[in-house]
């Protein structure tokens, strides 16, 4: 669902970066994520506010530092029903109003500045005519939020009373943070969204609204804070051109700890902009993971098993259709094909035909299935007689090195 208008309470739904110089920032910004900007503050206003947008749809602003520090920064906002009780909430928090609700313009929208007990700054928006940002989770617009903490608990304990929030705890040990409900709002408009992350290993995903990002010890002079991700095609491609665009490269593409193999993956990158406002830029690149067992060059590790002759094979095998093939050429010219690991036979429904006249099949394990090769010609040895276990005296590279 990347067109949007309008969300719940306690959902990240804007973003906005303050710069000292709001049009060298658009130029950079544009450059690298395709934006059109429009300045929308009168003519004799010293002060800037350029809309970004793609697709003719609101996905971000730049403005002016009006206050100090004059730092470069980019700004969460979080949907809220009363932007002054939300502030009231804060407080009882234990977090700090840095500059009380206030209203943006005659009919936008209502605005306060806070920070939670460590000093992580965020905005809340009470909406009426801006219904925050209105493409979402497209490259060039905003897929994610963090924050970055040291103090785990007192985050639970202030997000908690403020927003709503509960966690979630990943199994790569990663904790998000999740709206109770969440989930049923986004299925008004993508009914299958449960059934697709319980097919991606992840159950309860669906409430996600932002993660949890703890500041490594070796990080002293780093503040608490939120941070900002937008999606993009190739993280690589991205870091390079924010460099050509005067960027600087903080992290170069790296696959998230949160990414679960056989899933999805997460790569993403980190830069600052040339005035220091700081960014990720990611890719959600999903994988199925039988699929996964079917596309061996994905997966780097893999042990030889032994080879079998195929007609071992061809009860296991008779069922199947010519148009199941899966797998890929090898360098030596072999054909790759796949089937599922059975804890009683070792193989349970190859995916594909392995051909009778073959002299055997070379049989590697993935962890999540068996990689079956057949093999173009006799190997030196016994190997058309060989049973599983024996290894030829020719090995077969499954990755086709």
């Amino acid at each position: 669902m990347p067109e949007r208008d309008g969300y719940i309470p306690g959902v990240p739904c804007a973003l906005d970066a303050t710069q000292p110089d709001p049009e060298a920032a658009v130029a950079f910004y544009s450059g690298l994520f395709g934006w059109e900007c429009e300045d929308v503050m009168p003519p004799e206003s010293e002060a800037k506010y350029f809309v970004a947008r793609l697709r003719g749809r609101d996905v971000a602003a730049v403005g002016s530092i009006e206050v100090a520090p004059r730092a470069a920064t980019w700004n969460t906002y979080f949907w809220v029903d009363s932007a002054d009780e939300t502030a009231s909430k804060v407080r009882e928090a234990g977090g700090s109003v840095l500059m009380e609700p206030f209203d943006i313009g005659p009919d936008a929208g209502r605005k306060a500045v806070c920070t939670d007990r460590e000093g992580a700054a965020f905005c809340v928006w009470q909406a009426k005519l801006n219904r925050g940002a209105q493409l979402v989770n497209e490259p060039g617009a905003l897929v994610f939020n963090g924050l970055n903490t040291r103090d785990m608990e007192a985050a639970k304990s202030f997000y908690g009373p403020v927003f709503g929030w509960r966690t979630l705890s990943l199994d790569s040990g990663a904790e998000m943070w999740a709206l109770p409900g969440y989930g049923d709002y986004l299925e008004r408009h993508n009914p299958d969204l449960r059934k697709q992350l319980a097919e991606m290993g992840g159950p309860g995903y669906e409430d996600v609204v932002a993660s949890i990002d703890p500041i490594a010890d070796d990080q002293p002079d780093s503040p608490a804070h939120w941070s900002v991700t937008f999606a993009v095609d190739d993280p690589n491609a991205t870091a390079a051109k924010a460099t050509e665009l005067g960027g600087t490269v903080i992290a170069p593409p790296f696959e998230a700890p949160w990414s679960r193999p056989g899933y999805y993956r997460v790569h993403l990158t980190i830069i600052n902009d040339p005035q220091g406002a700081t960014f990720s830029a990611s890719k959600f690149v999903p994988e199925n993971k039988v699929h996964a067992a079917a596309s061996p060059t994905r997966r780097r590790r893999c042990a030889w098993v032994g080879v079998v002759r195929p007609p071992l094979l061809a009860d296991a095998i008779a069922e199947q259709k010519a148009s199941d093939v899966r797998g890929t050429t090898t360098a030596r010219g072999s054909r790759s094909l796949c089937a599922r690991r059975s804890p009683a036979q070792g193989i349970d429904g190859p995916f594909g035909e392995v051909p009778q006249s073959s002299p055997g099949v070379a049989i590697f394990d993935l962890g999540v299935g068996l990689f079956l090769v057949s093999l173009p010609e006799e190997p030196s040895g016994r190997a058309g007689e060989a049973g599983v276990g024996e290894q030829p005296q020719r090995r077969v590279d499954p990755l086709g090195q």
